[in-house]
């Protein structure tokens, strides 16, 4: 069964928290388009402005816990201010600061068993 999980964006509208249903086991993320579709499509919050990758990370749910992993993407993507290596899987914990290029949210898992 997987993790159920939100990631909070904070832009000038507010917080927008955005589910992630971890069952399906990876979620794409990045600005979507008809030629390269993502699972988590980061276009309606500045994606373009805030240096989002069209497929910039996502995250994976295996073995009971929920990682993140960098797709080469231009700008970077940060776990709690240190840049990830691209392609290497880290471990997100309730709570976690991640960025996508310049783009801030926060993890945040429904269950603290995960």
């Amino acid at each position: 069964m997987g993790a159920p999980a939100t990631l909070s964006i904070e832009d000038e509208a507010g917080n927008a928290h955005l589910p992630l249903d971890l069952q399906v086991g990876e979620w794409i993320v990045g600005r979507g388009d008809a030629a390269q579709p993502v699972d988590l499509d980061l276009t309606n919050f500045q994606g373009v402005e805030r240096g989002v990758s069209r497929q910039h990370a996502y995250f994976i749910y295996q073995q009971g816990s929920v990682y993140l992993v960098d797709l080469d993407s231009y700008n970077g993507t940060y776990l709690n201010g240190l840049q990830l290596q691209s392609g290497k899987m880290y471990r997100l914990r309730h709570g976690d600061e991640v960025e996508f290029g310049q783009l801030r949210a926060v993890f945040r898992l429904a269950s603290s068993g995960y």
